[in-house]
């Protein structure tokens, strides 16, 4: 077995002593992590349920799939672009 000098041990790194994550930390990353996912998703839905009422109301009921489309991608964007949910969206559990 190999002994250290107490210079050496100002070198050695990890083991028991080492600076670890607390369980706060690591919670709070998987919150923002989740929190962002559920932007994501509820800005996808809010897109999707709002995309043809939006084309209807610009182009009429001869807005085509296309316009349904382009107006459905723009709330998505318009919803994730913002710093909070949409006022129907239910609140981020955590």
């Amino acid at each position: 077995m190999t002994i250290l000098n107490t210079i050496e041990l100002t070198h050695v790194t990890g083991g028991a002593a080492a600076a670890s994550t607390s369980y706060d930390q690591f919670a709070t990353g998987l919150k923002d992590s989740l929190r962002t996912q559920y932007k994501g998703l509820v800005c996808d839905g809010a897109g999707l349920k709002g995309g043809t009422e939006f084309a209807s109301q610009v182009y009429g009921k001869n807005a085509t799939d296309g316009d349904k489309i382009r107006a459905s991608q723009m709330i998505t964007k318009y919803c994730n672009g913002g710093t909070q949910l949409p006022a129907a969206a239910p609140a981020f559990p955590f």
